[in-house]
């Protein structure tokens, strides 16, 4: 009973932050999740160079 009680809670918590993520990516802009994958590419060709 014990182990089912915890493995309910931790299962909940994970719910919970997995929500809150939700949220948080929500609330970046799509215009900021553009400019990080612009950055993501130049520092990969960047690399490549080097």
């Amino acid at each position: 009973m014990g182990v089912r009680i915890t493995y309910g809670v931790t299962f909940c918590l994970v719910i919970g932050t997995m929500q809150e993520l939700k949220i948080i990516m929500n609330r970046i802009s799509k215009e900021q999740w553009k400019n990080l994958i612009i950055i993501k590419k130049g520092f990969i060709r960047n690399m490549n160079v080097n």
